[in-house]
């Protein structure tokens, strides 16, 4: 392969060689451990019934905030906002569904 412009620079030169020769004696470590996967995110699902469990022992409508603080304490670990937010927002627009969005930010058991 013939270098050209930015790549007939020593430096680069040198550097590619070096990160080859690292790559090489990376993989030839005795105790080199494989990569562990991240820890899973809570499936929607559990967000879900934490909700609707939620909605359903309310008397009036609730925040959204309140909802999440409320679906933590009834699932008993940390749920994402993000996550909570969309399963509020995609079940109030379903017509099936028993979450009815109330005004901007509210919702209720129906």
């Amino acid at each position: 392969m013939e270098l050209s412009g930015a790549l007939l620079s020593r430096d680069v030169q040198e550097n590619l060689g070096r990160s080859a020769d690292l790559a090489g004696h990376l993989g030839q470590l005795p105790n080199a451990e494989p990569r562990k996967r991240p820890a899973l995110t809570r499936r929607s699902g559990l967000v879900r019934s934490a909700i609707f469990q939620v909605l359903a022992a309310s008397e009036h409508p609730l925040r959204a905030g309140e909802i999440q603080a409320a679906a933590e304490t009834f699932a008993g670990e940390p749920l994402s906002w993000n996550t909570v937010n969309d399963c509020l927002h995609k079940n109030a627009r379903r017509p099936d569904s028993p979450i009815e969005r109330v005004s901007h930010g509210r919702y209720r058991h129906l």
